[in-house]
């Protein structure tokens, strides 16, 4: 609020309002001309009920459970440092946190055994000297605390095992490695917004992409493989807004890049040309030349002009030399009939009649020269 407001030119078009959904509703009923959101897949349900009361336009960038696939070529080093990196920056409470891995069966037990020591050397604590450890600090909402120990409850509950941290104190999360996951755990179907990474161990990519696919989440991903064409062809099958190679979150800090998701992770992007278009309307404007004495297009779409129309169809599409002529004496007739009714009475045909039956002369003479054509090559 403070930048926007010490910035001339953007100071008397920005207001800041804080509040709750109370004060959220009342933005909604005021009636703006777009809304755009950041937050939660439910929230977003109920702004958008509300907006669709008064067909306001609403775009919106929502959560994530952003998976990683690392394939058996995979630099795993790297993939375990910045996978884990991934998933405990910011606490993991970011929208394209690495939320869950599938390692190919061939790699996982390598890959597994590097996320435990870099897990291992992620710290989290809070101190204010600005030159601190610490990696991460404590969790902003209590509330997205008691979903995440649920998530992990119901995990272990299924089988799954954790290798690394798992504990808590008050707000703060130990990073914590999952093993023996599985799709029927909410810890790999729901967004978990906390320092949590589950590793998963699959047959193969195909299997990868299908779990992957596998949410009606959307926001993005990440593929890790020395063989770029093999995985820019695995990341072009996730049903995701973006993906990232040999990386992870990166990708968002690319401010021409457009951002946003598919399925319930939003829609809309940020960023980029996108970003500023989503916020224009468009109008369309259709120049028209001045009229002339005989416009085909405006004797063709009004009524009377049947013989016209008729003759130019049969000219085009008749079968015969015969059907693409015998229609155009009667659109001359009418042509003249019409050239005349409008004219003022002289001794001559009024220029009106004379372009008409010039028009149809032109018309009879291409009728017969393009039949002798069109015969000439059957």
């Amino acid at each position: 609020e403070h930048i926007f407001n010490s910035v001339p030119e953007l100071a008397p078009y920005v207001r800041v309002l804080h509040g709750d959904g109370e004060v959220g509703a009342a933005v909604v009923a005021s009636k703006p001309d777009m809304l755009f959101m950041t937050g939660s897949t439910n929230t977003a349900k109920k702004i958008a009920q509300a907006a669709a009361e008064h067909l306001i336009p609403f775009r919106h960038e929502l959560g994530g459970k952003d998976p990683m696939i690392v394939l058996e070529d995979a630099d795993l080093t790297a993939a375990a440092k910045w996978g884990s990196w991934g998933a405990c920056y910011n606490a993991g409470q970011t929208c394209v946190a690495v939320e869950r891995v599938y390692a190919v069966e061939s790699i996982y037990n390598r890959l597994v055994e590097r996320m435990v020591w870099e897990m291992g050397q992620i710290k989290t604590d809070y101190s204010p000297a600005l030159d601190a450890e610490h990696d991460y600090g404590p969790m902003t909402d209590s509330r997205q605390l008691d979903i995440i120990d649920a998530q992990l409850k119901d995990a272990l509950e299924k089988g799954a095992r954790i290798l690394v941290g798992g504990g808590r104190r008050g707000n703060f999360i130990e990073p914590t490695l999952v093993v023996d996951v599985t799709h029927e755990m909410t810890l790999m179907q729901a967004e978990t917004f906390g320092p949590i990474l589950p590793v998963m161990k699959v047959k193969d990519e195909a299997e990868a992409v299908a779990l992957a696919n596998d949410t009606h989440y959307g926001l993005s991903a990440s593929v890790w493989g020395r063989d770029m064409n093999r995985a820019q062809a695995v990341a072009e099958q996730l049903e995701v807004g973006s993906v990232v190679i040999n990386d992870a979150i990166v990708h968002y800090a690319v401010a021409q890049l457009p951002f946003g998701g598919f399925k319930q992770s939003g829609d809309g992007r940020t960023h980029g040309e996108a970003e500023l278009l989503q916020y224009t309307q468009s109008r369309s404007l259709v120049l028209g030349p001045p009229p002339l004495a005989f416009d085909i297009a405006t004797k063709l779409r009004y009524p009377g002009n049947y013989p016209l129309a008729k003759a130019i169809l049969y000219l085009v599409f008749g079968e015969s030399l015969v059907q693409r002529v015998e229609h155009v004496p009667a659109a001359v007739e009418s042509l003249r009939a019409q050239a005349e009714e409008t004219s003022v009475p002289r001794p001559q045909p009024s220029r009106n009649g004379r372009v008409a039956l010039g028009i149809g002369a032109a018309l009879a003479g291409g009728a017969l020269l393009f039949g002798l054509i069109v015969g000439r090559k059957k």
